[in-house]
């Protein structure tokens, strides 16, 4: 993901700010510094980033002891609203406010989060109205109104929480990321750098490694089982192999001679039914002789 701009109305201390990110100085730099003095928007301008992504911020999604709370008991700015909604941040005086976030995705498509608020008839004294909270994409104008945490957690790739553990680390809560799970940080670390390609091409290596190498083992194991003849039992086989195949050439004369027999037997016994023929021809021819006599 890549901010391109984040426009500001109405937000703590900022009445009206556009930050451009893909424009000079901030586009040729790949880390800038975010500073000022006490109260100038620091922490505003992170706020504002959470704010259009995800509709929450980390200060005000911490403890119930913790919350941020930028009017005193006097000053509350509604009764009915807590001192972790959102719309809280809306800057004292104002019947309206608004943020704009610009970016694009890993696929390289432009999108608009964008969070807005309004009190009745856009006046400072009015109640507060709905926030409303959408994301627009840029290349095909579709306004998404409804289930904008699932689409955002989708096209983000990482949810509000693990935004804020990561990305946008509130006040004192470094140490904490630093102390959470190794397998905690290095998935979420993944999916902010995009480096999570590397992991499953990691893992499809190493699976492929495992197979070969019990394929490998395998085979060792089956040549180890396999016994190896010695030069004296090599001979004895071939000894042996040598009788045979003389045993079995005398055996294909004998069989070469016996079938000479049986052809003669064959031919003999075929002679002998013709010579019975004749003889009966032949005692017909004198019977027929002898009648006409």
């Amino acid at each position: 993901m890549k901010f391109k701009q984040l426009t500001i109305h109405n937000i703590a201390t900022i009445a009206d700010a556009t930050i451009n990110f893909d424009q000079p100085p901030l586009d040729n730099e790949r880390i800038f510094l975010i500073c000022g003095p006490t109260g100038a928007g620091k922490t505003t301008i992170l706020d504002c980033i959470c704010l259009a992504l995800f509709k929450n911020t980390p200060r005000l999604d911490e403890d119930e002891g913790n919350r941020f709370n930028p009017y005193t008991d006097r000053e509350r700015a509604d009764k009915d609203i807590g001192t972790n909604d959102s719309r809280q941040l809306m800057r004292r005086g104002c019947g309206d406010a608004k943020v704009e976030l610009t970016f694009e995705d890993n696929q390289g498509v432009d999108h608009q989060a964008t969070w807005e608020c309004h009190r009745a008839r856009n006046r400072a004294d009015g109640s507060f109205q709905p926030v409303q909270w959408y994301y627009t994409n840029l290349h095909t104008n579709e306004v998404i109104r409804k289930g904008v945490d699932e689409y955002a957690q989708r096209l983000l790739g990482i949810n509000a929480a693990q935004f804020f553990r990561t990305v946008v680390l509130p006040q004192g809560k470094f140490a904490e990321f630093l102390k959470s799970k190794e397998n905690d940080k290095t998935l979420l670390l993944e999916k902010i750098t995009g480096t999570h390609i590397y992991a499953t091409l990691g893992m499809r290596i190493f699976n492929q490694h495992k197979a070969l190498n019990e394929q490998c083992e395998r085979l060792m194991s089956e040549m180890a089982a396999m016994h190896v003849l010695t030069p004296q039992q090599e001979q004895e086989i071939n000894d042996q192999l040598q009788a045979l195949q003389a045993r079995a050439a005398l055996c294909d004369q004998q069989a070469q001679q016996v079938d000479k027999k049986f052809k003669w037997l064959e031919q003999r016994e075929k002679k002998q039914q013709d010579l019975g023929k004749a003889r009966l021809g032949l005692e017909s021819q004198i019977a027929i002789t002898q009648q006409e006599d």
